[in-house]
């Protein structure tokens, strides 16, 4: 019997119409990609021990050219796969070719490894006249088979899980199918699976957590890295502006205060020479060697400027101009000259 014998090729064979191709991808990898909880595998059930993992699972992809005729392989499939899980809808309850992988699955003694998975339609509808919607189970589903594996009058009960949205939906019945493929029942599938979905939020969360703490340290040692950086190149100008500041100060010792005056120009200290040149009468009253470095350089090219400024002679005055003399009057009647003189 195979109960006796769990040891399949095949974890399951998914028998669905072309038309329902869709559903039997997403049910293929679905089965393939779960992991099985830990705490059960090996755990004794029906089907034998608890695998790790529901893998292979056989799906064939082309319909047959008659349905009565099934090829070497899918016969094949079947014989070597554990379960078999018909995707049930009105096309596949119209298929002739899902319908005889159904009974050839009962005649080879393994109807109760037989797992229905409802996404369209209506199963018994005969039994449901009003609500006016199409057969979804094929005819070899809707009965029982004898030892034999010939179909008999008795009315079955397959295990079903209903992917309809008003019904299990995807999600639950994606658990009902591995509750029927594993042995185990739903409940402890689902809640097994709910927890394993919180510890994977958890450690999400706690990842997130260490990633956000990793980024701020990083932008904490990117903003040291900037201070330092902002401090070193602080301290490079303040080098170089003090070396500008000396070489002016010893050109302002050898007189040389053309040269000093540059050097300054260069440390961009025009504005200080402007402010230090106007204010000569302070370093008239200071020594020179009580300023610092920089100090003593402005100090001489201002004291330089200040005796420049003091030995240039003043501009000549210029005289104001002469007022021009009254022009002499007419001469009057009284006063004509004679002939004689």
């Amino acid at each position: 019997m195979p109960d006796d014998d769990p040891k399949f090729k095949y974890k399951a064979f998914i028998s669905y119409s072309h038309r329902d191709e869709k559903w039997g991808q997403w049910l293929h990898r679905g089965i393939e990609r779960y992991r099985v909880p830990k705490a059960i595998i090996g755990r004794d059930t029906l089907y034998g021990p608890v695998p790790r993992r529901l893998f292979p699972v056989f799906r064939d992809r082309e319909e047959l050219p008659t349905a009565a005729d099934l090829s070497e392989v899918i016969s094949k499939g079947l014989r070597d796969s554990s379960h078999l899980i018909v995707i049930c809808s009105p096309h596949a309850a119209k298929s002739q070719w899902v319908n005889e992988e159904v009974l050839t699955f009962k005649k080879l003694g393994k109807q109760n490894r037989i797992v229905c998975l409802i996404v369209d339609g209506e199963p018994n509808v005969l039994n449901k006249p009003e609500l006016g919607l199409e057969e979804c189970f094929p005819p070899a589903l809707k009965v029982v088979a004898d030892e034999d594996g010939n179909l008999t009058d008795i009315e079955a009960e397959p295990i079903a899980a209903d992917a309809r949205p008003d019904k299990d939906g995807k999600a639950n019945s994606m658990m009902k199918v591995l509750s029927g493929l594993l042995g185990v029942g739903f409940d402890e599938i689902k809640q097994r699976d709910l927890a394993r979905k919180h510890r994977q939020a958890a450690i999400l969360g706690i990842g997130s957590a260490v990633l956000a703490g990793v980024m701020g340290l990083l932008t904490v040692w990117a903003v040291i890295n900037k201070n330092e950086a902002v401090a070193a190149k602080d301290e490079a100008e303040e080098r170089l502006y003090r070396s500008q500041i000396l070489q002016a100060a010893n050109f302002a010792e050898e007189k040389n205060y053309g040269l000093a005056t540059r050097a300054l120009l260069e440390a961009r200290l025009a504005e200080h020479i402007h402010f230090y040149i106007h204010r000569p009468i302070f370093f008239d009253r200071q020594p020179a060697g009580s300023f610092l470095p920089h100090a003593r350089g402005l100090a001489a090219v201002a004291e330089a400027a200040a005796l420049r400024s003091r030995r240039r002679p003043p501009p000549p005055r210029r005289a104001p101009p002469r007022a021009a003399a009254p022009p002499a009057p007419p001469p009057g009647p009284g006063r004509r000259r004679s002939a004689n003189g």
